[in-house]
């Protein structure tokens, strides 16, 4: 093999690379994103079974820096480049009911959103 054969092979290669990469790390992300959203999904339902089973309110509510959230269960961080958003914290009472929300969970191009229902406390989701 020549110089010039292996400088055409480290260009294709390096091409392809250039192509192939951002493809793979969206995909990434996009898993990422899935993935904490169903994390926070369950620790709504937790924190509702929660306050139904101790009977007494329990609040989860999104870190200052939209970073992460925190309740009476535990706490959890998400991965850069994931941001939560929420426009008030969840209170769920003994009875099943909650203050209702709206909580929302971003990545660069594509958001999953989450709503608490007021009078049932159930959580629907939308978004991909």
């Amino acid at each position: 093999m020549t110089l010039l054969e292996a400088l055409v092979v480290v260009a294709i290669t390096a091409l392809i690379a250039a192509i192939g990469f951002p493809a793979f790390h969206a995909t990434g992300t996009a898993t990422a994103l899935r993935s904490q959203s169903a994390a926070l999904v369950a620790d709504l339902h937790r924190a509702r079974a929660a306050a139904i089973h101790l009977d007494r309110p329990v609040t989860l509510g999104a870190d200052n820096d939209g970073g992460g959230w925190r309740w009476d269960g535990g706490a959890l961080r998400l991965d850069s480049p994931l941001h939560l958003n929420a426009t008030q914290a969840v209170t769920f009472f003994p009875d099943g009911s909650a203050t209702g929300g709206d909580l929302a969970i971003a990545a660069p191009g594509r958001t999953i959103r989450m709503s608490v229902d007021r009078v049932n406390g159930q959580v629907t989701t939308t978004g991909r």
